[in-house]
């Protein structure tokens, strides 16, 4: 496993030999980053490989046309700083996804809390309702909501507002 200065011109020259399933190029500078090459592909992809709890573990950073090789140095750094510190990169990353999504999914639920009002709420209520009720109580409850303020059916007056409008 012999090292050598990562460049992108041996990068872009590197290829994996016939007959093996995989290659690698490690860096020289960097502990644990490296190229790796598969013969069926012709992507490379920035790994880093390291031992976490006495296992080895390896994770790809990104494929070489998207990370420079100062930009996936630096991740093999942050990667290392969090063994060093005890932490799986791994468990790491699941927990950071983890965490976006649980706060994705309250900011969604808090958008539609905001938009639903009593109104809405109220018709989505007695429409579920309505085939468990009598015509007469269905009817009740569409009046306690009633906004009134309309002309009434006979007479010249306007209807009054229902309890809960």
């Amino acid at each position: 496993m012999s090292k050598i200065k990562l460049t992108a011109g041996r990068i872009s020259s590197f290829q994996c030999p016939s007959g093996k399933p995989q290659a690698f190029l490690w860096c020289n500078e960097v502990h644990g980053l490296g190229v790796r090459a598969t013969p069926n592909s012709q992507r490379k992809r920035y790994i880093f490989q390291s031992k976490v709890k006495n296992q080895s573990m390896r994770v790809t950073i990104g494929d070489v046309s998207m990370w420079s090789i100062p930009e996936a140095q630096a991740e093999a750094r942050r990667l290392q700083i969090l063994i060093d510190q005890g932490y799986d990169p791994r468990e790491v990353k699941a927990q950071n996804e983890a965490t976006r999504e649980a706060e994705l999914a309250a900011q969604k639920l808090k958008e539609k809390r905001e938009s639903i009002t009593l109104g809405t709420a109220w018709i989505e209520y007695i429409e579920e309702r309505k085939l468990l009720w009598s015509d007469r109580h269905y009817k009740d409850y569409i009046t306690l909501m009633h906004s009134g303020s309309e002309a009434l059916r006979r007479g010249n007056g306007l209807t009054v507002p229902g309890e809960l409008a």
